[in-house]
């Protein structure tokens, strides 16, 4: 059994897709429209040198191509298409995952 936490439906090469993150260490990937299965990624955290990988949350980029994952020891930048982790940011301490996080163009603090 998996424990979804959060999601997203985004745009993916003009088909409409849900990713959820699911406790500790899944990503779902699913047919907005249908509700289908398309697949499942497996997050490690690659750097750390630690087992055990907890997903805290995702968001996708803006063009759709990308998803931006938050771990409780790293935060990734992965391709949606094949789950190829193409950025890793490992953190110096385990930390505690937040819930929620959303892609934004307002930087204008």
């Amino acid at each position: 059994l998996y424990r979804l936490t959060n999601m997203h439906v985004f745009l993916h090469r003009g088909r409409k897709i849900m990713a959820a993150t699911s406790f500790p260490d899944v990503i779902f990937l699913a047919d907005a429209e249908t509700l289908t299965l398309i697949g499942k990624i497996k997050v490690r955290d690659k750097g750390s040198g630690l087992t055990g990988c907890v997903v805290g949350s995702l968001s996708p980029s803006f063009n759709g191509e990308r998803l931006y994952v938050q771990t409780k020891r790293s935060f990734q930048v992965m391709d949606v298409s094949d789950g190829h982790v193409r950025w890793q940011q490992d953190y110096f301490f385990n930390h505690m995952c937040f819930n929620h996080m959303i892609t934004s163009t307002d930087c204008d603090w």
